[in-house]
């Protein structure tokens, strides 16, 4: 008997032992987290203005950490809607670069038509002041062979252009018309070997006959004595002889001259002064001239 209750008091101490061993381990957590916590409280206290940031970043931390875990259906449909919408912008990118492009074509037509306007005024300009005796007329068609230079207009008899009328630019004189259909004419350009104009230099007054020479680059004079007061530069506009071109339109300019002791004549090359090889529109003057040659 006294064994058993001799046991039964060491296993109680024991326990005792045990129980108060552990308390003071208890005892030191609580007193350090009621002084965090009342240290925590006096410094939001008196430092309120610098805790705020932390609070709201702790806010912030704590409502997506709740999203997260407890609304997760939320989460994901923030993200199919974040993805919606980076597909909704680049839908939305791509279209505004397809308008961008056709804007752009838009500009580029308005530019087309801002230099074809021009192209018109120059020529309403470069007509003769005294009577509105032309006729404005598209080029359809360019035929250049080896030995042909010509062009077909969208006009014809129909809006009064006939054979023998003369065509110019707004640089100088382009042609002349040599067959003509109820809504189209074929113009003999300066540069065929078929055409002549009697023209004359502004500078000396010297008078020739200019001739094609089946080349776009540049006409010949034809006949001019080796002695021939013509230079570079010189400038040969219609003399009006003959009729078939009014007097003082401008034909072309020298470009080369060659006066040879041992030649007769002169070696003239001049370059047309018409643009030829860009013209969209031209003027057919209502005269009507006597042919394509002189």
């Amino acid at each position: 008997m006294a064994q058993i209750c001799s046991g039964l008091n060491n296993q109680g101490g024991s326990i005792i032992t045990r129980l108060f061993a552990q308390e003071p381990n208890y005892l030191v957590r609580f007193f350090f987290a009621m002084i965090l916590a009342i240290s925590l409280m006096i410094a939001d206290v008196h430092y309120s203005e610098r805790m705020s940031s932390w609070h709201q970043l702790g806010d912030r931390l704590n409502f997506w950490v709740h999203k997260i875990i407890y609304n997760p259906k939320f989460y994901i449909q923030d993200v199919i809607s974040s993805l919606s919408s980076i597909e909704k912008l680049q839908r939305e990118n791509g279209r505004l670069r397809q308008e961008n492009l056709r804007f752009q074509g838009e500009l580029y037509k308005l530019g087309s038509l801002e230099i074809e306007n021009e192209q018109l005024r120059q020529l309403l300009n470069s007509a003769p002041k005294e009577k509105d005796d032309f006729i404005v007329a598209n080029i359809a068609a360019v035929n250049i062979e080896p030995y042909q230079r010509q062009l077909i207009l969208d006009k014809g008899l129909s809006d009064s252009i006939i054979k023998g009328q003369v065509v110019t630019d707004a640089s100088g004189v382009v042609g002349s018309v040599i067959q003509t259909t109820t809504d189209a004419s074929r113009i003999l350009l300066l540069t065929d070997v078929n055409h002549a104009i009697p023209v004359e230099s502004l500078r000396s007054g010297v008078r020739s006959i200019l001739v094609g020479a089946s080349n776009d680059d540049f006409v010949m004079l034809q006949h001019l004595p080796n002695t021939t007061d013509i230079k570079e530069g010189d400038i040969f506009v219609t003399s009006g002889i003959g009729g078939k071109y009014p007097f003082g339109y401008p034909v072309a300019k020298v470009t080369y001259v060659e006066q040879d002791p041992a030649n007769p004549f002169s070696i003239v090359k001049l370059k047309p002064l018409a643009n030829l090889g860009t013209n969209r529109q031209v003027l057919v003057l209502r005269r009507q001239g006597t042919g394509s040659s002189v």
